[in-house]
């Protein structure tokens, strides 16, 4: 219904205007010589180079911010590390064990433990502390101790986790705050409190009435997507099982050696068979599990491209079938030109000359407007690519030579024909 509804649309106003004008000017062919008939077909044209500069202009930036994410520094390592997600019965009961084994293969390196996802835009818990006089929130992650180390997590300040730190006779937890946590207190306390970050090492942060020692302070890095600016972060290490550490920590990431993966990848799948029967491990890689972050992203840009390329070839047909009938509607004129001594080079360039300047109109429309979107879908990025100017310029020269191309292929053929023939016509 809405393709029929669409065509009739399409069709009611061409059928209105062509049983509009006198029967004569039909008769004659003189209307397609008109000015008005020419402003209607440069119109239509234009309004075609609009839609795919703008769209063209669009699929660059997406293709750019794709470009962006993939390269952008995130604060930690991503490769040859392995996400996986364990059963509950082996997080909850035999996660020494797990690791243990996984240490008896040669290529792998280490193993650490989360409750949940490292990186992850799902809702993330916020807990609210006091430092001094001072309250706010934090996202609050217990890990185990060797997690920050696997990670590649800079430290700037204080130290990192040690083994210690969890053992079950330790009878205080501690933490490692991100700098956007660091400089958060900093901002409250104003003048009153510590002044950098080293004069929070050894200070207390009190969850409700459990003091919890900061131990170090990290870089900031991307515990979500780029879509969201880094807010106020800390890993957590205690003794298993007490304070914040109660939930079962089914997420392991593991440090493998470069190369073929496949070898640790059996490994893991089998352990994890032999430790719970019937509830195989997700394994994937941490990259991988990092790009389906931005799947929507690349959703996008797939379905932009894809317009884009129809909206340009829809644009490339109608030059062409306009090319054609004003290339036959001139050809007296062409001819004339030839006898008085017009080259091949100056008819193309007369031919072309009228389009250029359409695709020029076009460009001055479509740039604002595709400014406008690209600026909007930017928006939905806290860390995002500068909007450059060259992509409106590389998006202005492709159409224009593109069009070029077509006029130039169709109108080839009447340029270098022999004016004699078309002069007695």
């Amino acid at each position: 219904m809405l393709a029929i509804g669409m065509g009739l649309a399409a069709g009611i106003y061409p059928a209105l205007y062509i049983t509009s004008f006198p029967p004569i000017m039909a008769l004659s062919g003189s209307f397609s010589l008109t000015g008005k008939a020419k402003l209607i077909r440069k119109t239509l044209i234009g309004f075609q180079y609009v839609i795919s500069i703008t769209l063209v202009i669009g699929a660059f930036f997406i293709f750019l911010q794709n470009k962006y994410i993939e390269k952008a520094d995130l604060g930690y390592d991503r490769e040859n590390i392995l996400e996986v997600k364990l059963s509950i019965g082996t997080a909850s009961t035999k996660s020494g064990l797990y690791r243990d084994r996984l240490l008896e293969h040669p290529n792998i390196h280490e193993v650490d433990f989360q409750s949940s996802k490292f990186v992850s835009d799902e809702s993330t818990a916020l807990i609210g502390y006091h430092y001094q006089s001072a309250h706010s929130y934090i996202v609050w992650k217990g890990v185990s101790a060797n997690f920050p180390g696997l990670m590649g997590v800079t430290i700037l300040a204080g130290r990192d986790f040690r083994p210690g730190d969890e053992l079950t006779d330790s009878d205080k937890p501690v933490c490692m705050i991100n700098e956007a946590a660091a400089n958060d207190i900093m901002a409250r306390l104003s003048g009153e409190g510590p002044r950098n970050i080293h004069d929070l090492i050894g200070t207390n942060i009190m969850d409700e009435n459990t003091p919890v020692e900061i131990v170090g302070v990290f870089k900031d890095f991307h515990f979500e997507s780029l879509y969201k600016e880094v807010r106020p972060f800390a890993f957590l290490v205690s003794a298993p099982n007490t304070y914040r550490r109660t939930d079962p920590e089914i997420y392991s990431y593991v440090k493998i050696t470069g190369g073929n993966p496949r070898a640790a990848i059996g490994h893991i799948r089998r352990v994890t068979d032999d430790l719970n029967p019937g509830y195989p491990a997700d394994i994937q890689f941490f990259d991988q599990a990092l790009n389906n972050l931005y799947e929507k992203s690349r959703v996008q840009g797939f379905l932009v491209t894809l317009f884009c390329l129809l909206a340009v070839l829809l644009s490339l047909v109608g030059v062409f079938g306009l090319v054609i009938f004003e290339s036959e509607g001139r050809e007296k004129e062409i001819a004339i030109r030839k006898v008085f001594g017009a080259t091949v080079r100056q008819i193309l360039w007369m031919l072309n000359h009228s389009f250029m300047k359409t695709v020029a109109a076009g460009f001055i429309l479509a740039a604002p407007l595709g400014y406008y979107g690209v600026n909007q879908w930017l928006k939905g990025f806290a860390y995002k690519t500068p909007v450059h100017l060259w992509v409106f310029i590389v998006a202005l020269f492709l159409i224009a030579l593109l069009t070029a191309l077509t006029v130039t292929f169709q109108s080839y053929r009447v340029a270098t024909s022999n004016p004699s023939g078309k002069l007695h016509k």
